[in-house]
């Protein structure tokens, strides 16, 4: 006598598990990303400046580096940036020297050209004087950040970031 294994429609075997696992991640998912673009980034611990032009005449005459930050508002990375970075109070104090600038890359295309900006989030340290002293394409950790700073003022000696 053979045994055979009935199951049941809409039974709860292993296959219909499954399926619902699956549609319950892929719902999740999406609520996820649906808010998590729409949602506004945390305020940053400093004050971004938003007038490249500007930016860059401020910098030469209080002799303070800037640094340049291209973003989109669709950028899940500089979303994340935003969050884990500059909203932290560490990131404020990192920056107190420098002269932050965030640029829109999908509004600033002249910007996005001049720089050779190919993705975002995409970081440039000037000198007080708007020479590219360093460049970083995609997201970095807080830790991350500290160390390009660093290095960046290394680079520049003393004077280049001394301003305030």
């Amino acid at each position: 006598m053979s045994q055979e294994t009935v199951s049941q429609p809409g039974g709860a075997g292993p296959r219909n598990r499954l399926g619902t696992i699956f549609v319950g991640v892929v719902v999740v998912a999406v609520i996820y990303l649906a808010t998590s673009r729409t949602s506004p980034p945390p305020p940053a611990a400093f004050e971004w400046a938003s007038d490249h032009d500007a930016a860059l005449a401020r910098a030469a005459a209080e002799k303070r580096p800037v640094l340049l930050t291209f973003s989109a508002a669709w950028c899940g990375a500089c979303r994340m940036m935003d969050r884990d970075v500059y909203a932290r109070p560490e990131a404020g104090a990192l920056l107190r020297r420098w002269l932050p600038v965030r640029v829109d890359a999908d509004a600033q295309q002249a910007l996005v050209s001049r720089y050779q900006i190919a993705a975002v989030p995409t970081l440039l340290m000037l000198s007080p004087d708007g020479k590219v002293i360093d460049r970083y394409d995609g997201p970095l950790t807080l830790s991350q950040l500290a160390e390009a700073i660093a290095r960046a003022e290394a680079s520049m000696g003393a004077g280049g970031a001394s301003g305030t």
